[in-house]
């Protein structure tokens, strides 16, 4: 589904507003990606940030930035939910942590370069989870086990996400490879690392049976679901933090 004509009027006002920085940023980063050619916008209307592709001369994407703009419209928080959102400087930062930590083991993009306001990671072409549900893949039992898998890993590396829905979440139908982006909450003070990790599956899979329930699909997923949640090694994980949630969400 196409973003509404008045979001993305509101994202180019706010990229309007940053279009001094922009040219700097490009400028700046040439010097270290003598291939890029321009600061692509992308199409992309959530979030706290603007987010921009490097793209070359060939018109090809190698890369992803995030930059901070004061002049976006933030939505409300869920303030019902265990997380919270950090200033503009500490939200680069912990995303910056988050690839730094989980690169090396494929879970996220590879961060390439920050400053105090911005992020580049690397680019990847892989849908994202929502996508792959809208498409209707038949082995969407299989994609959602790799999903899984990656989110368990990715607390075994003691970091958590606190945003895990379909629009964060990267992964191949067909190769299965899965990579997490946007880490743009941190967690609330005094909850513990194993509360959060609950908060993480639970939200994951609230998140994916709300977009299924969205397109007609709530009740057809569920199989995939289950056979996912049997299949990965982080079975009782996920079976302890969701305990008796076992309808569609139709929120």
């Amino acid at each position: 589904m196409s973003p509404a004509p008045s979001r993305l009027l509101r994202q180019w006002k706010a990229r309007f507003g940053i279009r001094r920085r922009h040219r700097e940023l490009t400028a700046e980063l040439r010097g270290l990606f003598p291939q890029l050619e321009s600061l692509a916008p992308s199409a992309h209307c959530g979030g706290f940030d603007s987010i921009f592709y490097l793209q070359d001369f060939a018109g090809q994407r190698f890369g992803a930035l995030r930059l901070n703009n004061p002049h976006l419209r933030q939505n409300a928080v869920h303030t019902d939910l265990p997380r919270q959102s950090p200033s503009p400087a500490e939200r680069i930062n912990r995303e910056w942590d988050a690839y730094t930590a989980l690169a090396p083991y494929w879970l996220s993009p590879r961060p390439l370069w920050r400053s105090a306001d911005a992020l580049a990671c690397s680019y990847s072409p892989h849908p994202t989870l929502r996508s792959v549900i809208e498409q209707r893949f038949s082995n969407l039992d299989v994609v959602l086990t790799s999903v899984f898998n990656t989110v368990g890993q990715m607390h075994e590396v003691n970091v958590v996400h606190l945003d895990l829905s379909p629009g964060n979440v990267l992964v191949s139908p067909h190769t299965l490879e899965t990579a997490l982006i946007d880490f743009e909450y941190q967690p609330l003070d005094g909850r513990s690392f194993e509360e959060n990790c609950e908060f993480d599956w639970r939200h994951l899979v609230r998140m994916i049976r709300k977009r299924a329930t969205i397109i007609g699909q709530g009740l057809e997923i569920e199989p995939a679901i289950r056979a996912a949640i049997e299949a990965t090694r982080y079975r009782q994980q996920i079976q302890q933090a969701i305990g008796g949630e076992a309808t569609p969400a139709t929120a």
